[in-house]
């Protein structure tokens, strides 16, 4: 394979590398030779050069090549600086893999989200045309061009104003509702939304798409568990770390003060999130995972700090703690409960209360906030992370969604943002502070 070949190739390889490293790539350059392209993580073959395709790869004279990421067919090299990979537009950034050698016979391989510069629109347009065409759903044409506007995401909690001819703000007296007031019930996210449509509906507007709007829902997980659990769940959600939850799950279970059916119901959720909590919350990416919360958590404790990851054991097992355990052990309780379960079936009264205190109304709070455009964030099926370098206004209207709904009071279980299309639904994970200076993050979704 040879070495970058023309100006083109040479000005976007310097590019990438200021971006990753903030230094020059290596010199000297080896003069200019054909570089030929390649299919999907393929090698690439000389014999078959395509100047319409100059950015299938790039390879430097020490042996680091630059290919689009979307095509490499390499995995990222998992790192304490970088745990998340990169979320990005592709109307106006592209995502690259640099591959560099170790001198061992390995690779680290490191991912850039480049400003796709004036002078590479037209060459780099084969590659925005393939990203775009990654989405699994026909595009709505007739919406495509709808103007975007985050900042009105960002503002949804600021009263709306109009300016007069002095340029004042003047506030409205008859404001278009942006928040659904009422928090809704629902036990899926497609029912959400026709609770959603019924109550914007109610609202009297004349224009129900079109409009940024956001409203919360509980899902509600109802579950019977063979016995009148609803103190235990309080008790469990107290706990403020997970080495004390899983053993007061065993201590029940060994004295039979938590039915069979509990037990492992709360076992398994709690395995799944404390192995979300790592993928995604703390950007762990060397692919640990426990199979049984009670049984593993303390061996995950000893497996991380072998791994160096004492601090990330720490955060899970302290920090986290409160977010895993309350995504759990969410309950209606007194009338709010009663009233959920009059709804759900006739003998549901406190006249069976016995046999219906079985019941648990568990539940999860959750925001969705409509935006009436075409979402062009290419973020995949794993959490991902969005710096307010790459795209600012994107940034900022999820950060201040994240800050208008933590100052509800009830944690919220996940985020989702609905675009135009419907079908792309993008979920944004709330992501720890401080760490790899991403901001929030996202994975595809619908």
């Amino acid at each position: 394979m040879q070495p970058i070949e023309n100006a083109q190739q040479r000005a976007f390889a310097e590019s990438v590398q200021r971006q990753q490293i903030q230094k020059p790539i290596p010199e000297p350059y080896v003069e200019p030779a054909p570089v030929a392209t390649q299919s999907p993580g393929g090698v690439a073959n000389h014999d078959q050069i395509d100047a319409s395709r100059p950015y299938d790869v790039v390879v430097l004279d020490n042996g680091t090549e630059i290919r689009p990421a979307h095509l490499s067919g390499w995995e990222r090299t998992w790192s304490i600086e970088s745990p998340w990979p990169l979320a990005f537009d592709p109307t106006t950034h592209m995502k690259f893999h640099i591959r560099t050698p170790n001198g061992d016979g390995s690779f680290t391989v490191k991912e850039v989200v480049k400003a796709i510069a004036e002078s590479e629109k037209e060459a780099m347009e084969y590659l925005q045309h393939e990203v775009r065409n990654q989405k699994p759903y026909v595009l709505d044409a007739s919406k495509a061009h709808m103007p975007v506007d985050w900042q009105e995401v960002a503002t949804l909690d600021k009263p709306q104003v109009t300016h007069a001819d002095d340029g004042t703000e003047v506030p409205v007296e008859t404001p278009e509702v942006k928040i659904i007031s009422t928090e809704l019930t629902a036990h899926s996210f497609e029912e959400a939304e026709i609770k959603y449509l019924d109550e914007v509906i109610g609202l009297g507007s004349d224009d129900v798409d079109g409009k940024v709007r956001e409203y919360y829902y509980r899902d509600m997980k109802p579950v019977n568990v063979d016995g009148n659990m609803i103190g235990v769940m309080i008790e469990l959600g107290k706990k403020t770390t997970l080495h004390d939850a899983a053993k007061f799950l065993r201590l029940h279970l060994e004295n039979e003060e938590i039915t069979p059916r509990l037990y492992n119901l709360l076992n398994n959720d709690l395995t799944a999130r404390v192995n979300q909590a790592l993928a995604v919350n703390l950007g762990y990416g060397n692919r640990l995972t426990i199979a049984d919360f009670v049984m593993d958590i303390d061996e995950l404790g000893d497996a991380l700090h072998e791994d160096a990851m004492g601090l990330l054991y720490s955060l899970l097992n302290t920090e986290r703690a409160s977010d895993i355990l309350n995504a759990v052990t969410n309950i209606l309780k007194g009338e709010e409960y009663w009233e959920y379960l009059a709804k759900l079936g006739r003998n549901l009264n406190k006249e069976h209360k016995g046999e219906v205190m079985q019941i648990l109304a568990r539940y999860e709070l959750n925001s969705v906030t409509h935006v009436p455009w075409a979402l062009e964030l290419y973020a995949g099926a794993e959490a991902q992370s969005l710096k307010a370098s790459d795209n600012p206004a994107v940034h900022k209207g999820l950060a201040a969604l994240l800050t208008r709904t933590g100052s509800k009071g009830t944690k919220f279980a996940h985020h989702y943002i609905v675009d135009v299309n419907d079908l792309s639904l993008i979920h944004i994970w709330v992501l720890g502070g401080g760490r790899g200076g991403g901001g929030g993050g996202g994975g595809g979704g619908g």
